[in-house]
């Protein structure tokens, strides 16, 4: 089966293994689990075929808590990828955060909660939106072109963007130079942008599964030390109580605040009601409440930044500030300037934040 594809030219793995064999293997390496998943009948002995398919089923119905554990590990531990800066200059297209490896964690983790192979699918089992969805699958296919040719240029299996190869794809991929910006800047920033977009999808995704999978409290509870009408904590989250809470510019930023200073995330139904009214915040850069609401997160959040960053990742810092939306992902092609240039402005506050506290 696999000869005529090598003589083709293309690279071809093979697996090869008895039914329990390759089972087992997929718990100890994780990354063969949707390989197993994504297989497809060709040729051969088609009840073989079936009865992998029946062995896989049970096999994962029996360990899906320990799979989806694994898969938001995993997530969590390509995080750690950025601390090398060396990552940011090259990236990987495969284990970068919101890279190719994050792309099908997901497909994975719904296959395994609702048998949903389709991310189409996965819309309608209330897993993802249609806009996560359609920045999960431009980025596949904009990854797959991009190695693709990458390959083709280095002739080996490579995923990672090496800084010299960097010019070379612009040029093939047809970016042009524009006003103070060479074509690789402008490709790289594409590159980030959908990096940054895959990421942020996956952090909204695994938040909203983990929920889903938690058993509901009922009553729900003033948030400890800063009762506030509107706002009650279920579960260990923030709820909003839509017909109390008003959806005014700066009492958005405000739940992020709240989130801030308490620790406790924003529940997914709060998160839906804030991207559901973000547009109020399109003309509020004006108002000295917003700006009291932002420095309000700015002072209350940790030295890291993670509710800093979910507002910047849910795009509500550019809906208040849309000049940013330009600039988003921009890099400059040298080895001096590392980090995209939201990358640079979060970690220059963070910095800013451990100096003050000494």
């Amino acid at each position: 089966i696999s000869s005529p594809l090598v003589e083709a030219g293309w690279t071809v793995e093979v697996h090869q293994g008895g039914i329990d064999s390759l089972l087992s293997r997929a718990i100890e390496d994780l990354e063969f689990l949707p390989l197993l998943l994504e297989s497809r009948y060709i040729s051969g002995n088609r009840q073989l075929a079936e009865r992998l398919d029946e062995a896989l089923e049970g096999f994962l119905r029996e360990r899906q808590e320990l799979f989806l554990s694994a898969l938001c590990a995993a997530s969590q531990a390509r995080l750690e990828w950025l601390e090398d800066p060396g990552n940011w200059m090259e990236p990987n297209l495969e284990q970068n955060p919101g890279g190719l490896a994050e792309i099908s964690a997901i497909r994975t983790a719904c296959w395994l909660v609702s048998n949903v192979r389709n991310l189409e699918d996965a819309i309608f089992g209330g897993y993802m939106t249609r806009q996560e969805v359609d920045i999960l699958q431009q980025a596949e296919k904009t990854y797959a072109r991009i190695l693709n040719l990458l390959r083709l240029f280095t002739d080996r299996s490579t995923s990672t963007l090496s800084f010299e190869q960097q010019e070379r794809l612009a040029d093939k991929l047809g970016y042009q130079a524009r006003s103070g910006f060479l074509p690789v800047e402008s490709f790289m920033q594409s590159v980030y942008q959908l990096f940054h977009g895959v990421a942020a999808v996956a952090q909204e995704f695994w938040e909203r599964l983990r929920e889903s999978r938690e058993d509901p409290q009922e009553q729900g509870e003033p948030l400890a030390g800063l009762e506030e009408a509107g706002i009650v904590v279920r579960s260990g989250r923030i709820h909003v109580q839509t017909d109390r809470y008003p959806a005014a510019a700066a009492q958005l930023i405000h739940l992020f605040a709240l989130a801030a200073a308490t620790g406790k995330p924003l529940a997914n139904v709060t998160r839906q009601w804030i991207r559901h009214h973000r547009n109020v915040l399109d003309a509020a850069a004006g108002d000295p409440m917003v700006r009291d609401s932002l420095l309000e997160l700015i002072r209350r959040d940790h030295p890291r930044l993670p509710f800093v960053r979910a507002f910047y990742n849910q795009g509500l810092m550019v809906s208040l500030i849309p000049e940013l939306a330009a600039s988003h992902g921009l890099v400059q092609h040298d080895a001096f300037h590392l980090y995209p240039l939201q990358e640079h402005h979060l970690r220059t506050l963070a910095e800013l934040k451990r100096i003050f506290l000494g």
